[in-house]
C-alpha cells in the first residue's frame, strides 16, 4: 500500500488466478456411486485437483480425508468450498489495495462436477445440478465484499509474495476504502468487532467518508482512529477519515485489546461500507487468525421456510454465534444471502431466487440442508458434533 492509484497511474491486470475446489454435496454426489462418496475415492482421482491443502492450511490437519459416506463428505465439501472461498477472498482485496486495473478470475464456472477453481458449479439439466450452476461461498463473498463496486477492506500493511504464511493478524490494522463507479461516493464506515463467545459487537469506528469518482478511487484509513478516547466508537465522526496516504495505525493486537478479546481466535473483525441512506452496500468479515483457531462456542441454528405471496423465504437464528451459515438445495435457484455470520438473538432472513419456475415452500424445505463451520471444527474435547443432527426445524 502507498503507491499512486487511479486511471493516471501505472498499473497492471491480475489474470487467470484461482484456487482448486470441489462442488456442493448435492452436485458430487449425483454422479458418484454412494460407496465413491469421499475425497479419497477412486473415481476423484480423476477429478483434477485436489482439496487436501485448502482445507489443512484454513481448518487444521485432523480431519480423514479418506472418510466414506454422506456426512464425512458432507463435511469435508463444505470445508473446501469455504476455504477456497476465504483464499480467494484475502487475495483479491490485498490486490484493490494496489492499482489494479482488473482482476479476472479463474473460473466462474465448472465445466463437470469436479476438483475445478469455479465459484458457479456446473449448470446443465443433469442430476444433482442447478441450471446456470449453484452460486459457491466464494462468489456470494464476490458479491458482498471483494467485487463490490464500493468496498473497504483491512490488513496487515506489507507486502507478499504469494499467500501469506502467518496464521495470525499482526502490525498496524490499517483499511482502505475503494470507489470504482464513474460518479463520487458518499456515505459511511463502520467496523465493528464481535465476540465470538457472546456476540457481543464492540463498535470500533463509526465515520463520515467520500471519495471522488473512479475508478481506483482510494483513501486510508485505521480500523481504530489512533486518538480515539473512551470507549471504541462511542461516537460517529463527522468529516471524513479518508487519508490520501496510509495513516499510522493501532496494530491489530492493540483494537483486540480495545474491544476486549484476548487474540483473534475469540473475535472477528467486520467492516460496513453503507450509502447515505444507510444501506449496506459492502459487508465484509475479516478473519484475524486462521478458522482452525477459532474458539467457538456451540450453537443450535434453527431455520423456518415460509411463503409471502410468490417469494419464499428461509428465516434462520441461532443461540450462539454460527459462523459461514451455508445453505444449499436441489431446488433449481440460489439463496438471495448466504456464507453468513448469525449472532444470537438476531434472525438473518435470505429469499431463495428461482430459477426457473416457482418453488414452493415445501419443495424447496423437502432438499433444504443448512450448514456452518462450528459444525465441522473439532471441539476441544476431540469429538466433533453430529452435523446431521445439529439443525432445528421451525
Amino acid at each position: 500500500p502507498g503507491y499512486p492509484i487511479g486511471p493516471t497511474q501505472p498499473g497492471y491486470m491480475v489474470t487467470e488466478t484461482g484456487c482448486v475446489v470441489m462442488s456442493s454435496f448435492e452436485s458430487m454426489s449425483a454422479t458418484l456411486a454412494p460407496e465413491d462418496w469421499s475425497l479419497h475415492s477412486p473415481p476423484m482421482r480423476e477429478r483434477n485437483y485436489p482439496c487436501d491443502p485448502i482445507i489443512f492450511s484454513y481448518f487444521g490437519e485432523s480431519f480423514d480425508l479418506n472418510q466414506t459416506g454422506p456426512a464425512p463428505f458432507k463435511k469435508h465439501l463444505y470445508l473446501c468450498m469455504l476455504g477456497q472461498a476465504l483464499q480467494r477472498k484475502a487475495d483479491i482485496e490485498s490486490w484493490r489495495s494496489a492499482n489494479i486495473w482488473a482482476v479476472l478470475t479463474w473460473q466462474l464456472n465448472e465445466i463437470w462436477p469436479t476438483g475445478g477453481w469455479g465459484s458457479v458449479e456446473y449448470g446443465t439439466p443433469l442430476p444433482g445440478q442447478v441450471m446456470g450452476g449453484r452460486w459457491k461461498p466464494l462468489q456470494h463473498m464476490l458479491k458482498v465484499s471483494s467485487f463490490a463496486d464500493v468496498m473497504a477492506s483491512c490488513g496487515v500493511a506489507r507486502l507478499a509474495v504469494g499467500d501469506a504464511p502467518d496464521d495470525l493478524a499482526v502490525g498496524p490494522a490499517l483499511c482502505y476504502l475503494r470507489n470504482d463507479l464513474s460518479r463520487d461516493f458518499a456515505g459511511k464506515v463502520t467496523v465493528v468487532m464481535t465476540h465470538f463467545s457472546t456476540g457481543e459487537q464492540v463498535l470500533l469506528l463509526n465515520s463520515l467518508v467520500k471519495l471522488p469518482a473512479g475508478a481506483g478511487s482510494i483513501g486510508w484509513f485505521c480500523a481504530l482512529l489512533p486518538q480515539a478516547g473512551g470507549p471504541p466508537g462511542h461516537r460517529a465522526v463527522e468529516t471524513s477519515i479518508l487519508s490520501t496516504s496510509p495513516p499510522r495505525c493501532p496494530t491489530f493486537q492493540n483494537i483486540l485489546q480495545r474491544a476486549g478479546c484476548a487474540n483473534g481466535t475469540e473475535c472477528i473483525l467486520k467492516v460496513t461500507v453503507s450509502g447515505v441512506d444507510g444501506k449496506p452496500l459492502a459487508e465484509n468479515y475479516l478473519p484475524l487468525v486462521a478458522p482452525k483457531h477459532f474458539k467457538l462456542e456451540p450453537a443450535s441454528v434453527s431455520a423456518k421456510v415460509s411463503e409471502d405471496g410468490d417469494r419464499v423465504f428461509v428465516e434462520l437464528s441461532s443461540n450462539a454465534v454460527a459462523l459461514y451459515v451455508w445453505l444449499s438445495t436441489r431446488s433449481q435457484g440460489r439463496f438471495e444471502k448466504n456464507a453468513f455470520i448469525l449472532l444470537p438473538g438476531q434472525a438473518v432472513r435470505s429469499e431463495f431466487i428461482a430459477f426457473v419456475a416457482r418453488v414452493s415452500a415445501a419443495e424447496l424445505q423437502a432438499s433444504l440442508r443448512v450448514e456452518h463451520l462450528g459444525m465441522y471444527l473439532p471441539q476441544y474435547s476431540g469429538v466433533e458434533p453430529d452435523a446431521e443432527s445439529a439443525i432445528m426445524w421451525m
